[in-house]
């Protein structure tokens, strides 16, 4: 079962890593399954709410005696929730490399770089959120979807450490 609660986790990171997209979906299928009629404002209102509720829940977690892999597992599953009714806006917020299969392949490598050597830190929360909020943020094309999300990882790692400084 523990091996098991990783593939949502991953398959969150992996969205995350592509922009907050899975590429494969085709919007034939339905995908995302509800789509917001309004602009951007709505969009991002929209996709707020997922990103406030994931935040608050692994806040409560973190605070919790839940096992680590079953904290994984609650955080996996609900972000598939969140990616299957995502709202795509679709805003590029920069392109440093006009290449798309370099600038994917860059990407890729950072975001997936940066995870391997928080795995690493394990122990040290604080060396761990620090590389998550680099694998979002440090990368060739960013959007505005993945900042979004690279704001709720920012929010609980400032709660991660004001829990730690507490603590003290």
């Amino acid at each position: 079962m523990r091996r098991l609660a990783w593939f949502p986790a991953l398959l969150l990171a992996f969205w995350v890593e592509r922009n907050c997209t899975l590429p494969w979906i085709p919007k034939e299928l339905g995908w995302p399954w509800i789509f917001v009629d309004g602009g951007l404002v709505d969009r991002l209102l929209w996709n707020s709410a997922f990103v406030l509720v994931l935040t608050i829940i692994s806040v409560a977690l973190y605070r919790s005696r839940v096992l680590p892999w079953t904290r994984i597992l609650i955080v996996g599953i609900l972000g598939l929730a969140a990616i299957s009714l995502w709202q795509p806006t679709g805003q590029v917020l920069y392109q440093i490399i006009p290449h798309a299969v370099l600038s994917s392949f860059l990407s890729f490598f950072i975001f997936w770089s940066a995870i391997g050597i928080a795995f690493r830190f394990e122990e040290n929360k604080r060396k761990v959120a620090s590389l998550l909020l680099a694998a979002v943020f440090v990368t060739p094309f960013l959007t505005l979807d993945r900042t979004l999300v690279g704001v709720g990882i920012f929010i609980f790692y400032l709660f991660q450490r004001s829990v730690e400084a507490s603590e003290s």
